[in-house]
């Protein structure tokens, strides 16, 4: 079993009615020009930026990557707001979930063949349509526009 499937394993938390969602948004990779890069695109501009972003539940963020073994699962969990590949740039609340934690492993379980390492694409099979697809999942409400804007947009692009 996954290491993360694993902790949602655990016995659920005393208070069972529901947990907050947040979404946690990285700049892409650990350069200083990534990160000056969205800060003039997103603040300055009012654009989207090059973003990587996670799902947090019950205390794990949960978000979607590439592989080595292209066959292992993609999806992956860390403590909040640190992963190491990315600098972390804020927190957006979303709507609480009713789901407990063993409703969520069973539905990552079910949905588990879709989100497979090798089946990563930049443009259309990345961490944020699988974070879009997550917070779908919790009814935590749709991402915001400006984490999913470049996503689409270079979709759009690639395809015309």
């Amino acid at each position: 079993m996954h290491a993360c499937l694993a902790w949602l394993a655990r016995p659920p938390c005393l208070d069972a009615g529901s947990s907050p969602v947040r979404l946690n948004v990285y700049d892409v990779g650990r350069t200083g020009i990534v990160q000056q890069f969205n800060h003039v695109s997103v603040v300055w501009l009012g654009q989207s930026g090059l973003f990587h972003v996670a799902v947090e539940v019950y205390g794990r963020e949960w978000s979607f990557g590439k592989t080595a073994v292209p066959t292992d699962t993609g999806i992956f969990c860390c403590e909040p707001r640190a992963n190491p590949d990315h600098n972390y740039r804020c927190t957006v609340e979303l709507q609480p979930t009713s789901l407990s934690r063993a409703a969520i492993e069973a539905r990552l379980r079910m949905t588990s063949d879709t989100w497979v390492g090798g089946k990563y694409d930049l443009l259309r099979k990345n961490c944020v349509h699988f974070c879009e697809q997550m917070a779908l999942m919790l009814a935590a409400g749709p991402l915001p526009q400006w984490v999913m804007k470049s996503s689409k947009a270079a979709a759009e692009m690639d395809s015309a």
